[in-house]
């Protein structure tokens, strides 16, 4: 919190590090300065502080970002309500899991580095591949005959892992509700 970093001894490198981060939200356009809307109260924003340690204890970094206050929204105030469709990044990684399917070219791909091999362990591979293939012949995607819908999500958030202070983003694209385009990096 502000009121507890300010009177700390390092009170001067909490600055510093307050003065970096608002430096680096222009040029990374994670902050877009708007007018509110009648009746309607913005949500309010903080700062959230943390020392990075070595593992002797010794203090390498003083982070400090400012983060939104999601906890002043009323309960069912717009909350049902969608200004643009993003999904976190989060969310994507998980829907990633449930449809990520075994990749039947890189299986290929590294079968056929042994083509001369004719280990059982190798002739095994190929045999699961060649099931799977048998399996899954009769699936495919449909996509109806009326309009194409495309919908894209993305999300990204500007140094959100603490310790490796990396960016992440990730974006789906979904046609008529099967996800067609997908990415998730760090």
């Amino acid at each position: 919190m502000y009121g507890e970093a300010m009177p700390d001894i390092d009170s001067d490198k909490w600055f510093e590090a307050m003065k970096f981060e608002i430096v680096s939200i222009g040029p990374n356009q994670v902050w877009t300065l708007v007018n509110p809307s009648k009746g309607i109260k913005p949500v309010g924003c903080k700062w959230v502080y943390k020392r990075k340690l070595r593992a002797d204890g010794e203090v390498t970094a003083f982070k400090a970002r400012l983060v939104e206050k999601r906890y002043t929204q009323p309960p069912g105030v717009d909350f049902e309500e969608t200004y643009s469709p993003v999904a976190l990044t989060k969310s994507i990684r998980i829907l990633l899991a449930i449809a990520a399917w075994p990749d039947i070219a890189y299986a290929l791909s590294v079968t056929s580095r042994y083509q001369a091999c004719d280990e059982e362990a190798h002739w095994n591979t190929i045999k699961t591949i060649l099931k799977y293939l048998r399996r899954t012949k009769n699936m495919f995607l449909i996509y109806g005959v009326g309009e194409l819908i495309l919908e894209g999500y993305s999300d990204a958030s500007f140094q959100s892992d603490d310790d490796d202070a990396k960016s992440q983003s990730g974006f789906v694209f979904k046609l008529n509700g099967g996800m067609v385009a997908w990415k998730s990096s760090k």
